[in-house]
């Protein structure tokens, strides 16, 4: 069986034994775990656990759906283990808030280096299981910066803060360069399989602050991008506007833009009308060419771009915005936070960590001539 086959079940709600069947039938359809674990004993199970979540917001994996890939594995008579890095908060903290406490890797893992092909971003570095298979569990999500979190953004979390803070200031408004980022850590962590839970995504002002949208699909395959490819068929996204498939095409790697399906199709668990974080338009290290002296292209560049913005009612004064954004380009100012769009480099972080749904993804001139073709 082909590596860029996906599977698609059907799987309602987050029903224990509802979930269990589908992410077991998933599998199946493509080969079965011996097929993709031939000789593991212990295998890293890598879910999106940027956050708890907050409130009603689906910003996590699924419990259910982490906790169902864990014993699946362990009834074939392996070890398997969750790991991730939060975007904000620890490990053990998110983990017991979500219920699945009791399933984490009892150790950290020291750091594995690969050098970057782009050369841009020097060596990468990402944890190191010594071996072990990762099976990479996302949740389809909306993000500002990407358009869209699946399979291939989910292997992020296997690098340290301090390195993804590092590595947003190097890619700067530069997202193909970070895209391309995403897509070397991926192949280099080279997930035996990855399982989607798109049962309920989040759509709107996604990955943390938006809100719940029922999909109804689980999804199974050994390519993350070809997974992601089809995942963007679901909520209508094209997939080769996808940043992440763009940059995979620019480094030469191959993968089927239209993999073929088991068990259903895209059209069969299609989101029709889903809403997106923001909506990207030209290439934002290329603004409008603007004539005259250097402040007024300064200004231009800022107001062109898409951009963080804030809304006062929901906004508490918290500061996680301050303490997150790796270009220090947030003050808080009379309780509330003020952004310098000079300094910013529109990696959306403030959004993305938001507690409170406050900060949103807002449009500059660029989005009126966008060219992903999202509607």
């Amino acid at each position: 069986m082909r590596r860029g086959i996906v599977s698609m079940v059907a799987c309602p709600d987050y029903d224990p034994g509802r979930v269990r069947d589908a992410v077991e039938r998933a599998v199946e359809l493509i080969g079965g775990w011996d097929r993709f674990l031939p000789a593991a004993t212990r295998v890293i199970v890598k879910p999106n656990l940027l956050t708890a979540g907050f409130g009603e917001r689906p910003a996590a994996t699924h419990p259910a759906v982490v906790r169902a890939v864990v014993e699946a594995i362990r009834t074939t008579g392996r070890g398997a283990f969750v790991f991730d890095r939060p975007g904000y908060g620890s490990l053990r903290g998110v983990a017991r808030t979500l219920g699945i406490g009791d399933l984490l890797l009892p150790f950290e893992p020291p750091p594995a280096r690969l050098e970057s092909r782009l050369g841009h971003f020097g060596a990468i570095e990402r944890a190191d299981f010594d071996g072990a298979p990762i099976v990479n569990v996302p949740k389809l999500k909306t993000h500002g910066m990407m358009g869209l979190t699946l399979a291939v953004k989910n292997m992020f979390g296997l690098v340290g803060l301090a390195r993804r803070v590092e590595w947003h200031l190097k890619a700067g408004t530069r997202y193909d360069h970070f895209a391309g980022l995403l897509v070397e850590i991926e192949r280099g962590a080279r997930p035996a399989l990855n399982i989607m839970d798109a049962v309920v995504g989040m759509e709107g002002n996604g990955p943390a602050s938006g809100t719940a949208r029922r999909i109804g699909c689980i999804m199974a395959s050994a390519d993350a991008l070809a997974m992601d490819a089809t995942a963007c068929r679901l909520v209508g996204w094209p997939p080769e506007r996808l940043k992440v498939l763009e940059a995979a095409r620019r480094l030469g790697v191959e993968f089927d833009i239209a993999p073929e399906t088991e068990g259903g199709r895209p059209e069969d668990f299609a989101a029709r009308g889903f809403r997106f974080a923001s909506m990207p338009g030209a290439d934002p290290a290329r603004p409008l060419s603007v004539p005259g002296p250097g402040p007024v292209r300064e200004l231009v560049r800022r107001w062109s771009l898409d951009r963080p913005a804030l809304d006062q009612r929901r906004c508490v004064g918290c500061g996680r915005c301050v303490e997150v954004c790796p270009a220090k380009a947030i003050s808080m100012r009379g309780g509330s936070p003020a952004f310098d769009l000079r300094a910013c480099i529109r990696c959306f972080c403030c959004q993305e960590m938001c507690p409170e749904g406050a900060i949103s993804v807002k449009r500059g001139i660029l989005g009126f001539f966008r060219r992903d073709g999202v509607r």
